[in-house]
Order: structure tokens, then C-alpha cells, then sequence
């Protein structure tokens, strides 16, 4: 049976089990409380264990069922990747793109060999011919080596529903493609900016331009591709959930048992990490990243004084002193605008969250820490967190504690709206935006989440108000 099947079972098994114990409790019928709870609870233990969460859900769909498997591929096309791949993340002589993360030229290699199983499964359907090389995607400079691009979007979009976005990045990978097999062919010019006008000329990149303006076009009216309805939390209540997972760092459970150590641990990291995220809502990678002593410095607590005043002086109060408070620490190749907006402004925890911070590190780190690395945070095999275990951990925190599955990226849309639909000036805005690694333009069209009528409610009271100015103006002339 699939996994599926078995969940709704253990759903039906756990309902049923809470209808009948729970009414005969309330009758007044049940006298072996303890043994059925316990079987209750070993229900609901089963049925956590086999039902999909939306976050395992997610990742078992980026490996498409119809993309090249890597053993199948010849000698000849592995090292065509690989050199494919280090064009994307290394610097070279006239290059005319900028350098991507590991984490992000994976993605062009998944989408490459996910168009390259298309060619070979159904390209035939599209007039398209199957070769074990780079080139079969992007055959020539000219604006036909566009073509299968333009038949693998179609098929995406057709056969399977992908959404605009999905094709973006598709194409972004088909651009970055033809720039490196046909580099050969863009005017002599030296050391070059990264820039689309140095391939113009090629008929191919106007194509792919096209194609990307018709489907950015699309991207602007597409709806969602799921319920944000299921995910979101306003912010207030997102902090709520949070102080929840702390609660959850006690050393007893809740029978007044001592808990493991490594348990403990876990709680800690997991607190820690939603935490730091309501404090700095930045992207996943910053956390995923955060390496003590380059990334996670320790710095004196009087570069803040008048940000952590109040904080500080009640900590005080409590016979707490503090002279040091953890900070994250870019330089511009440590996040994804880096190239943008250089190196950033030192990220301040607060000196109550630094103290928890160097409780986890002083005493339940080496709980989970195996490998020798200063990661911050770390997987149960020790080693430092991937991109879907930063998921994982705040995905289902959030289902558990407060019945929403958010995600990491919508933890900075739900605190800019949140502050949006404030009344703020623009200079905290602009603050706010700099602050967490964008322009205002993009929080306005990228992170604020408002619908319209709430965006034009501002608008609607300031009319009512000068209205009812008025109307008492001219009640008091006459």
C-alpha cells in the first residue's frame, strides 16, 4: 500500500478511536483511562510517522520522475557538466555572467538533465533528436536553437501544469546555457561586464528573451500554485509559536520525566533557529550558513547600546550582565544580493536571545555536532544543515505548535506585511528593506502580501475623515 493509504488509515483509526473512547468517557463508561490514552497516543505516533508532510512533499517533487538519471549518462556528457558547472561558479577570463553559489548552479544541473530526459522520452513528439550532449538542448546560435527550449516550456506548462515561475528558472538555465556554448561567438571586447547585450547578436538569446518576456507577462496574473491560506501566520502569531517551541527546551517532560540530552538539544536548535529567524528574517541560506567565528561573530555589546538599551538594563536588573552579543556577518559573497548591495551591516541578536545562544553552544551543541566544523547548527548525522532540512525543522515547528505549515521564505513576506500594513514612515521602510538584503520596490512587489482592499483601506478612512471634516465645517457656518 502507498504511504498515502496507510496515513488515511492511521487518520480514520485515530478519529474513530477519539469519538468512541472520548464518548464513553464523558457517560461515565471508561474505567481503563490509562491504557487507552496510551493506545491513543500510539495511534497518533503512527499516523505522524507515515503521512506526507507538505515539506516532504515538496522535495520529492524537485526530482523529476522524467529526468536523466546520472548513471545513465556517457563519460563525455559527465564532464561536459562538470565543466558547465564550474563556468557558473568560478571566475574566468571574458566572462560575461556572474558567479553563482554551488547551492544554485545544482539547480541548473537538475533542469538540464530534467530537459535532457524530456529530449530523450518525448522529443521525438516535437520534432526534436536525442543527443548525449549540451548541445542537443541549445543546437545552434541561430533563433531555431531555441526551439526545443520552446517545446520543453510547452510541455511543462501543458502536460504539467508547472507555473509561470517554474518556467523562469528553466529558462534562466537555457540562457546561461547558450551564453557558455556559444561564448566563442560575442564580439572581442576584454574583460566584460556581466550583461545580455554582449550576446544581442545571437538569434538564439532573443528568442529566450522573448520567451522570458511572454512568461514573465504570465507570472504577473498567474495564481498560486497552492493555498497561501494554509501556510500563512500574521506575525503576531508567528511570534506566539515561537515562544511556544521554547517552552519546549525544558529538561522534564510533561509526566515530570528527565528527557535525553540529545532531545533537549534538538528542541534548543529548533527554537533557536525560528527565533533568530522572527529576529532577522532573512533567507534560509544565511542560517544554513551561519559558521561561528566567520559568519556568527561575537561583538561588543556597546556598538549597540542604544538598540539593546532597554533590554540590557532589565537584564541588569536581574543580575545579568552583558558585554558581548552574537551578530551575523556578510561580506558579499555570503548572501544572494551580495553582488548588489556589498558587504552588509552587522546582524544584532538581541543580548536575551545571545544568552540562549551561548547556552546551546556551551551546553547542547555538542550533542549534535559530530563533524569537525564550527556550523552553528547541524543535522542528526552531525553535519551542517541542507536547504530541506532548514525546511523541514520550521515546517513542521509551525504545524505542530500553531497548525500552519510556514515556510522560511514566508517568514519575510508575512513580517513585511506585517509592517506595511503598519503605519510606519518610508525611511523605515527603507531601512527594513536594506536591512534584510533588497530594495523597496521588491518588498512592495515581491514580499508584501496584502490584498487590495486591504491596500487601499489607508486610502478609504483618509477620504471618510476629510469628508466628515468637511460635512462638520460647513454644519458650523451654517
Amino acid at each position: 500500500a502507498s504511504k498515502s493509504y496507510v496515513s488515511n488509515v492511521f487518520n480514520a483509526l485515530v478519529l474513530l478511536a477519539t469519538f468512541l473512547w472520548c464518548s464513553k468517557w464523558r457517560a461515565g463508561e471508561a474505567h481503563d483511562c490509562s491504557s487507552r490514552s496510551g493506545a491513543l497516543e500510539a495511534l497518533r505516533r503512527g499516523w505522524a510517522r507515515v503521512k506526507p508532510h507538505v515539506s516532504s512533499r515538496r522535495f520529492l517533487r524537485c526530482e523529476s520522475d522524467y529526468a536523466l538519471k546520472p548513471q545513465d549518462c556517457c563519460e563525455s556528457f559527465r564532464a561536459d557538466m562538470q565543466a558547465f558547472e564550474e563556468s557558473l561558479t568560478q571566475l574566468s577570463f571574458q566572462q560575461t555572467c556572474s558567479v553563482l553559489t554551488k547551492s544554485t548552479a545544482k539547480i541548473h544541473r537538475r533542469n538540464i538533465l530534467s530537459a535532457m530526459g524530456w529530449l530523450k522520452e518525448f522529443g521525438a513528439n516535437y520534432g526534436a533528436e536525442f543527443e548525449m550532449q549540451l548541445k542537443a538542448l541549445v543546437p545552434n546560435p541561430e533563433a531555431e536553437g531555441a526551439q526545443v527550449a520552446f517545446s520543453f516550456l510547452s510541455w511543462l506548462r501543458n502536460d504539467r501544469s508547472c507555473s509561470p515561475k517554474t518556467e523562469m528558472f528553466v529558462l534562466n538555465t537555457f540562457k546561461r546555457l547558450a551564453k557558455y556554448l556559444y561564448k566563442s561567438e560575442q564580439p572581442a571586447s576584454g574583460r566584460s561586464r556581466p550583461s545580455e547585450k554582449h550576446f544581442g547578436h545571437l538569434g538564439v538569446m532573443r528568442e529566450l528573451q522573448a520567451l522570458e518576456h511572454q512568461v514573465s507577462h504570465r507570472a504577473k496574473s498567474a495564481k498560486p500554485s497552492s493555498d497561501i491560506n494554509r501556510k500563512w501566520l500574521d506575525w503576531p502569531f508567528f511570534l506566539e509559536a515561537v515562544e511556544r517551541l521554547r517552552a519546549e527546551c525544558r529538561p522534564l517532560t510533561s509526566q515530570g520525566k528527565k528527557r535525553a540530552p540529545g532531545a533537549i538539544a534538538k528542541s534548543w536548535q529548533r527554537y533557536l533557529l525560528c527565533k533568530m529567524m522572527s529576529v532577522i528574517p532573512d533567507r534560509q541560506r544565511t542560517f544554513r550558513e551561519l559558521e561561528m567565528g566567520r559568519t556568527f561573530v561575537q561583538v561588543p555589546m556597546s556598538q549597540f547600546d542604544r538598540t539593546f538599551a532597554l533590554e540590557a538594563a532589565e537584564m541588569e536588573a536581574a543580575g545579568v550582565k552583558c558585554e558581548e552579543i552574537w551578530a551575523i556577518k556578510h561580506s558579499s559573497e555570503d548572501y544572494k544580493t551580495g553582488s548588489t548591495y556589498g558587504e552588509r551591516p552587522l546582524l544584532p541578536l538581541g543580548p536575551g536571545l545571545s544568552r540562549e545562544v551561548d547556552e546551546f553552544v556551551g551546553k547542547w551543541r555538542v550533542h549534535l555536532c559530530k563533524g569537525n566544523h564550527q556550523f552553528l547548527f547541524c543535522r542528526k548525522d552531525g553535519f551542517p544543515l541542507a536547504e530541506r532540512d532548514i525546511w523541514f525543522l520550521l515546517t513542521q515547528a509551525m504545524r505542530r505548535v500553531a497548525g500552519k505549515a510556514v515556510n522560511p521564505h514566508l517568514v519575510r513576506d508575512m513580517v513585511v506585511t506585517h509592517v506595511r500594513s503598519q503605519d510606519v514612515s518610508y525611511k523605515q521602510l527603507e531601512s527594513l528593506a536594506l536591512y534584510m538584503g533588497h530594495s523597496v520596490k521588491q518588498q512592495q512587489s515581491t514580499y508584501d502580501k496584502r490584498s487590495k482592499a486591504q491596500k487601499v483601506s489607508p486610502a478609504v478612512s483618509l477620504l471618510n475623515t476629510i469628508a466628515s471634516s468637511a460635512s462638520s465645517t460647513s454644519g458650523a457656518r451654517m
